[in-house]
């Protein structure tokens, strides 16, 4: 996830779409263990460690967070409920689990508020 601009707010929307190392058109390799970010339904940490873990995590207010991971979770949840593009059959899975951990972000979010 990246913030594209003043207003603009920027997440990847498949495995392959990764900006931290996972691309595929910057010659990474796949999600998970296969060389780029694990989430935690991966076996990865939960997400709010690894936000939480940067400078702009921590000092981030959580008012100002936690409607951005609801956001992200419904999206994720609704977009899992499509039926998969062409040339893409493991996409809406792996939405899902992004889905997933989203909402376990915000229920997180929500208990320590």
């Amino acid at each position: 996830m990246t913030h594209g601009g003043r207003d603009r707010f920027e997440g990847p929307d498949s495995p392959w779409d990764q900006p931290w190392g996972g691309s595929r058109r910057h010659g990474g390799r796949g999600p998970g263990g296969r060389g780029g970010w694990q989430s935690n339904w991966q076996g990865g940490p939960p997400p709010w460690e690894v936000f939480e873990a940067h400078r702009l995590g921590r000092d981030a207010p959580s008012d100002a967070v936690m409607p951005v991971v609801a956001a992200l979770a419904g999206f994720f949840v609704h977009r899992s409920t499509l039926p998969p593009p062409p040339g893409l059959p493991t996409l809406r899975e792996f939405q899902r689990g992004q889905g997933i951990e989203a909402l376990a972000w915000l229920r997180h979010g929500l208990d320590e508020s």
